[in-house]
């Protein structure tokens, strides 16, 4: 009998694409946002670490249920920067819905992937795009592809 893996957690997108969404007005709800400290305060009693003090460049994950313009009322780009952490399929769906762009990603031989980004489906003209890019994981390549649709298509 096959063993079953359950072990298994939603990849989230990287800090770059992040940002990159938050620029594209991305604001769905996320379970999870990255922030990043843009300038170091020190904290008389714990100096740079502390709920008090950090340094320029501490990057965090931090829990909680927020949106990128729900999170622009707790950073102030000033000292610190702050976006939503959402998952790939979560980006790859809003990609889809608002843009009416498809990205698939393929297994191109035992150890490798790609992706293939579809343009226009719902009108039946559609345009088809392959880098021909090679990836280690199927989740490296969405990022991939993620990261090409923010910078290139949208």
């Amino acid at each position: 009998m096959k063993t079953i893996n359950n072990n298994i957690e939603e990849q989230r997108v990287g800090f770059d694409n992040a940002k990159l969404l938050k620029e594209k007005e991305f604001d769905v709800p996320c379970n999870k946002n990255f922030e990043l400290a843009l300038k170091s305060k020190k904290n008389k009693k714990d100096g740079y670490s502390g709920s008090f003090g950090w340094k320029e460049g501490e990057f965090n994950v931090q829990e909680g249920y927020n949106t990128n313009s729900s999170l622009n009322k707790y950073y102030d780009n000033i000292n610190w920067y702050g976006c939503s952490a959402p998952t790939q399929q979560v980006v790859i769906d809003w990609i889809r819905i608002n843009f009416d762009i498809f990205i698939r990603i393929d297994k191109s031989n035992y150890h490798s992937y790609d992706f293939k980004i579809y343009k226009g489906i719902e009108s039946l003209v559609f345009e088809k795009i392959e880098l021909h890019r090679s990836f280690n994981s199927p989740e490296e390549a969405k990022e991939a592809a993620i990261n090409y649709v923010l910078t290139n298509l949208i």
